[in-house]
């Protein structure tokens, strides 16, 4: 769905009036792309920094009319629900082995409509107006940028569009990603579907880009891989948000995969038999694994509600889309299952998911069923995964289902209602790995609970309609959210990504939002989090106790715990003594490689009463040192130019830098401050830049280094050193276009940083030098005026220069 701004925004009704149609004929319509061709590389494209001036204000936020239903019952009434899980599964989860910052709200704008997938060597994630790019690791190599660097050099009216609803996907069978984005102006009458396949495996090379031209709104979109085609379905929307129908699609992969200009984009309708039925947001299966579906055609799923009364009980709807690329209007859109889902009622409610400390609960999205459809033939059985979240009245919970095809057609192997205590859940995300198991993550809050991200999951054989996980909570939420808007909406979600590793087919890559610290309007950021469903046996119960951070002189005491167990042992993972390792009121000496390392984790092992039980728990003990500094080396500068310190501390609560001169850092705080000297600096010889550290608790004693900086009144732009390593930006001041020429070591590998007035990185990228010379250009359009910094770093030195941006 639209991203909202504070202002003026886009964003479809949760809650639609409809336009009611009878059945349908299955009858295809053939679009080709309006533009189509190839990009250039995203690294070499213009970069377009996201920000806040990315939004422009087109037309007023839609009203949200409220279906006109008589439910026959309030709303608010409680429904108790049959076959529900109102406890949680009693397997433990390991927990997350990558758990790291994704993108955060550089638009200003919600929902983040969170997306990612995992490839051969690259996580790619994509939210509102964004894009970056992630090493296995965890770590951004590059981005975040906004949209319009990947469709810079391709053809049509991009620079003043609007975008949002992004999804991203690996191919795995082709080893390439395929990226889809709706595009509009629509007080202009642009509405377009944005579709963009790499060249090759690399989420950074170039790009085959099409354009498809709608003629109404086409909301919500949602992107699959399957053998035949990439698919795309759609809710559409008049210009004026009155829903019309929901569109199920699919493109040439094939034509796509080789760049041919004319790929076709087969389209039907979702037939909805009469006007009390509502069906909305099919979902095409997402195909996952290496055995090849049996049959070419494409599985979709969509909920049936039939809203004659109080409840409204739930249906499941089965179609299959075969295209047929040598003659594209006798391509065949069939239903081939329906079936009721014993013991679901969802109740029709327009109150929202409770969080402390704002009145206004936020929107859950129920009813839609939620991205991605997981599909994958596990060798006897063929099975999809999905879920959506439903309303009991009182709180918001998860319906998830598994469905199997065997022998003959699709049947409803499995389903759950997912509700074990009071709380909310909502925007959830489902996928089956090569295993037959199933992890589904979720966002869960209630008047105690911030907006955090979760997850529960079970394993293939496991009792039936039960996740058997003990859910954890993968990320808490550091405050309530606060995406309101103009409608009284509070917006969330609207989507989050749960993917399977194509290399291990084992391992679950999730992405969600939670909302920040702050309580300012769009407060969200996101998470990218890799785990395996492993457990721990836990017939005895053992707690080695919490993470401790300790001065590294002094002596260990635990504060651990244990249950049921007929013995213990403690071990460690460096070479300090246990003063007794068999009882649990033990201390720990610290040995000298632990105090070289800085932690050592002490682990906790119990022996149960039973054959075979044993449990463990481990914590991490934190050997803090006195502060070890190093400002860095003494540098020359220009005046009114700036130096990027590079200071380094290790066992420091907190860091400063003080100047013997009359200059100011960007942020004294911080170990990359930009230091810009004063006129008067150049009066002495050079100025001290001291690096202070106040040292952790429970050491005392802090420690600080000092290095010297410079100051010559030099002449011009460029700023050039003996190595002949040197840099020049223009215009300075600029509108928002900026060139960057750069003489560097030949053939060498450069790192670009753009940082804001308060130090903010804003964005990274890698660059290789053609031949001494590396030249960019930065897009600073979206970004508000004042001042910036733009450092380049090879494996020598680095150089910094401020950059204003003014209208004037």
């Amino acid at each position: 769905m639209k991203k909202i701004y504070a202002l003026l925004s886009l964003a479809p009704a949760l809650f639609i009036s409809f336009s009611l149609i009878a059945q349908q004929p299955a009858t295809p319509t053939v679009k080709y792309p309006v533009f189509s061709g190839k990009t250039k590389a995203i690294r070499d494209t213009r970069i377009v920094v996201p920000g806040p001036l990315h939004v422009k204000p087109v037309v007023p936020e839609n009203p949200a009319p409220f279906l006109n239903v008589d439910f026959g019952k309030p709303a608010q009434e409680y429904l108790e629900l049959e076959n529900k899980q109102d406890f949680r599964g009693n397997k433990a989860l390991r927990g997350p082995f990558l758990n790291v910052e994704g993108q955060p709200n550089f638009s200003g704008g919600w929902p983040a409509d969170p997306n990612g997938d995992i490839g051969r060597d690259h996580y790619v994630q994509t939210v509102n107006s964004s894009i970056a790019v992630f090493n296995r690791q965890g770590e951004m190599i590059f981005g975040p940028v906004a949209y319009q660097s990947i469709f810079e050099s391709f053809p049509g009216p991009w620079n003043e569009i609007n975008w949002c609803d992004p999804v991203i996907v690996y191919d795995h069978l082709a080893d390439r990603w395929a990226f889809t984005t709706m595009s509009y102006k629509i007080n202009q009458g642009l509405m377009y579907e944005m579709v963009a396949v790499s060249v090759t495996p690399d989420p950074l090379g170039e790009y085959y880009c099409y354009a498809y031209q709608f003629e109404n709104v086409n909301d919500y979109p949602k992107m699959s891989v399957w053998p035949n085609g990439y698919y795309l379905t759609y809710n559409i929307f008049t210009t004026g948000w009155q829903y019309l129908h929901s569109l199920v699609t699919v493109v040439d992969r094939e034509a796509m995969l080789a760049g041919a200009p004319d790929a076709a984009m087969i389209q039907f309708q979702l037939p909805v038999p009469n006007g009390l039925t509502f069906r909305m947001a099919p979902l095409t299966a997402d195909f996952n694994g290496s055995l090849m579906p049996e049959d070419e055609a494409c599985p979709v799923f969509v909920p049936e509600y039939s809203i004659t009364g109080f409840p409204w009980p739930v249906n499941l709807n089965m179609f299959a889309l075969l295209p047929d690329w040598t003659n594209p209007a006798s391509s065949t859109f069939d239903s081939i299952a329906q079936f009721g889902v014993e013991g679901t009622y969802p109740v029709m409610g327009f109150g929202n998911a409770p969080q402390p400390g704002n009145f206004h609960g936020l929107e859950a999205i129920h009813f839609y069923p939620m991205y991605p459809l997981h599909y994958r033939n596990l060798g006897d059985y063929a099975v999809m995964a999905a879920c959506h979240t439903l309303f009991d009245g009182i709180k918001y919970y998860i319906r998830w289902y598994e469905l199997r095809r065997e022998d003959a057609g699709w049947f409803l192997h499995q389903a759950g209602n997912y509700a074990p205590d009071s709380a909310s859940r909502y925007v959830p995300s489902i996928s089956v790995n090569g295993n037959g198991d199933i992890a589904m993550g979720f966002t869960k809050s209630s008047l105690e609970i911030n907006p955090s991200i979760w997850l529960t999951g079970r394993r293939h054989d496991d009792d039936p309609g039960i996740m058997s996980y003990g859910e954890i909570e993968l990320f808490r939420g550091l405050n309530y959210a606060n995406n309101y808007g103009s409608q009284g909406r509070n917006r969330w979600g609207d989507y989050a990504s749960m993917m399977v590793d194509p290399i291990d087919d084992t391992t679950f890559w999730f992405t969600s939002m939670y909302p920040l610290y702050n309580t300012n309007q769009g407060n969200w950021s996101t998470r990218i989090i890799a785990l395996n469903l492993c457990e721990d046996p836990c017939n005895p119960l053992a707690w080695a106790g919490n993470d401790t951070v300790i001065c590294g002189y002094e002596i260990f005491h635990p504060h651990a715990g244990a249950e049921n167990y007929s013995s213990l042992l403690w071990g460690t993972s460096g070479d300090g003594q246990f003063s007794d390792k068999r009882i649990l009121n033990t201390s720990y000496i610290r040995g000298t490689q632990d105090l070289e390392n800085g932690q050592v984790t002490l682990c906790l092992n119990l022996t149960g009463y039973e054959p075979g039980s044993c449990c463990a728990d481990s914590m991490i003990l934190f050997l803090n040192k006195l502060p070890e500094v190093e400002a860095g080396s003494d540098d020359t500068v220009c005046v009114n130019y700036s130096v990027s310190l590079q200071g380094t501390v290790e066992f420091a609560e907190e860091v400063y830098w003080t100047s013997s001169g009359e200059g100011s850092f960007n942020d004294a705080t911080s170990l990359t401050a930009i230091y810009t000297p004063a006129l008067s600096d150049t009066a002495s010889e050079f100025v001290t830049l001291t690096l202070h550290a106040v040292p952790l608790y429970p050491c005392t004693n802090g420690k600080s280094d000092s290095l010297k900086v410079f100051v010559e009144a030099c002449l011009g732009l460029d700023e050039e050193a003996a190595t002949g390593f040197s840099m020049s930006v223009y215009p300075n001041p600029t509108i928002g276009i900026l060139y960057l020429r750069a003489r560097v070591e030949t053939g060498s590998s450069v790192m670009a940083r753009i940082f804001d007035e308060k130090g903010k990185l804003l964005f990274t990228g890698q660059f290789k030098t053609d031949g001494d010379q590396l030249e960019k250009q930065f897009d600073l359009s979206e970004q508000a005026d004042g001042m910036y910094y733009l450092q380049l770093q090879n494996k020598q030195e680095n150089k910094t220069l401020k950059v204003i941006k003014s209208k004037l």
